[in-house]
């Protein structure tokens, strides 16, 4: 199937107008530490799966600040794009559209079995 859905103008979760879809929009700062945001991530993706189960997801990233050498990027933010949205948090979403790689689509059904809570290793 193929996806076409709007990114929203502002931070938050939205339907898409005549769509069982969500756009989930999520802009960081330079405020934000590599665990703020992933908290910011798993929040939002834990209320739209409560509030909308089996909608398909669109996440929505920017990011300002960070900047530094990979990608255009500090260590910590291409870190959090590279593995923790594209590796860890992948699957529970149609789409991911990022900075580093731009819009991305899941091959596979996204999944909607979302732990409680997330664990952080090594921190």
């Amino acid at each position: 199937m193929a996806y076409k859905i709007d990114e929203p103008e502002s931070d938050g979760i939205s339907v898409a107008d005549g769509e069982n879809e969500l756009a989930i929009k999520i802009s960081l700062t330079e405020d934000d530490t590599f665990e703020s945001a992933a908290n910011k991530v798993f929040g939002f993706l834990k209320e739209a799966n409560d509030t909308f189960f089996e909608y398909p997801r669109h996440l929505f990233i920017h990011i300002e600040g960070h900047t530094g050498k990979q990608h255009g990027f500090d260590p910590d933010f291409f870190e959090f794009q590279q593995e923790f949205l594209l590796g860890a948090m992948g699957a529970y979403f149609t789409s991911i559209h990022i900075p580093i790689a731009g819009s991305l689509f899941n091959k596979e059904d996204q999944t909607n079995s979302i732990p409680d809570k997330l664990n952080f290793k090594g921190g």
